[in-house]
């Protein structure tokens, strides 16, 4: 029979608080915003179609076609990779976002709706990427504790034993820490995506393409400065600046919303 290493508690905590918190945050920001704001709930739900038809279809038919014709040419160059995939992202859920906020809901449109678009579009990717492959991360960790997955394992061939195993051995081999690094890291994402959905309503209400251009700028930047720094720093320090530029994108979006300049109010647009 196959052996296969114990997960640590500590990776299984790990993996439940970042499931926990990429399931339990969306939800908590919806009720936090309908029932403190009065915010129609339509606009958490508008966001997160807009992630889904943006970055999950529309992008994904890019990447395809991208990586395809590079070849290693993206996949081998960290820059040209970090610069393709900021700029990609960039594109897509912010020129999504300001298309969606311009063509179906200018008219409907509230400042504090913004705040509840920008909630959906980061909790539904929140929930695709740590999420569900989290929950199943947790599923996998518990048959192998208890036995089960190796029992699996052993009624395979004997030449896919192996590399079942070796597919598997990431859960107990990643320290512990970085399991919960997912979680924090979609908090931060969250946060980055409603200070841009505020940026982009800023565009939409007032006309101004110079907000729009903030937000592809700002995303843009995250996104690349992030990929580059995974090849010279560690986990939790990159973390931290992802922190740093949040807060950055939140002070300026934080700006823009108490200004009616930027943000007016709904009743001041009839």
């Amino acid at each position: 029979m196959t052996q296969l290493s114990t997960v640590p508690a500590a990776s299984v905590a790990g993996m439940a608080f970042s499931t926990i918190l990429s399931f339990g945050l969306p939800v908590a920001l919806f009720f936090l915003f309908w029932k403190k704001t009065k915010v129609r709930p339509s606009f958490f739900f508008a966001g997160c179609a807009t992630f889904f038809l943006s970055s999950m279809v529309l992008e994904q038919i890019l990447h395809s076609v991208v990586f395809a014709t590079a070849g290693t040419l993206l996949t081998e160059n960290l820059w040209l990779y970090a610069l393709y995939g900021g700029l990609a992202a960039a594109v897509f859920e912010e020129c999504g976002r300001f298309l969606v906020m311009k063509r179906f809901l200018k008219c409907r449109l509230d400042k504090k709706d913004a705040l509840m678009f920008g909630a959906g579009h980061g909790s539904i990717e929140a929930i695709f990427i740590v999420g569900l492959s989290y929950m199943n991360n947790l599923v996998l960790s518990t048959m192998i504790n208890n036995g089960s997955m190796a029992a699996s394992i052993a009624t395979m061939e004997a030449e896919a034993q192996a590399p079942a195993a070796q597919s598997l051995a990431i859960l107990w081999e990643m320290p512990s820490y970085q399991f919960y690094m997912a979680g924090v890291e979609r908090v931060q994402a969250i946060a980055l995506h409603i200070a841009l959905s505020v940026l982009v309503f800023a565009a939409v209400k007032t006309g101004k393409k110079l907000f729009l251009g903030l937000a592809l700028l700002f995303h843009f930047l995250v996104d690349t400065i992030t990929i580059l720094a995974t090849s010279i720093m560690p986990i939790w320090a990159i973390e931290i600046l992802v922190l740093i530029m949040v807060l950055g994108v939140g002070f300026v979006a934080y700006r823009v919303y108490r200004s009616d300049d930027g943000c007016p109010a709904a009743e001041k647009l009839d």
